[in-house]
């Protein structure tokens, strides 16, 4: 075997794999957050509720004073 044809063989089954991702219609990934924005001045702690609906590719972000049930059904239901 020629090393050239060896090298190639080699690259061949050591090449990158990617799965599609299957992306159903009302499918989505949700996730509170925490952040420290500059307000005036002042550095307070906020939690946001983050959805990303992957069939459509766009998201909804929502800022909330506490990562309770409460925001999660008022952020869900908006």
């Amino acid at each position: 075997m020629i090393v050239k044809d060896y090298v190639h063989e080699r690259r061949q089954r050591q090449r990158e794999m990617f799965v599609p991702l299957r992306l159903d219609p009302g499918h989505a990934q949700v996730d509170f957050g925490e952040a420290r924005p500059v307000i005036g001045g002042v550095e307070p702690k906020i939690h946001f509720f983050a959805m990303d609906l992957l069939y459509s590719d766009s998201c909804r972000v929502q800022a909330y004073p506490a990562e309770v049930l409460n925001s999660l059904a008022a952020a869900a239901l908006a």
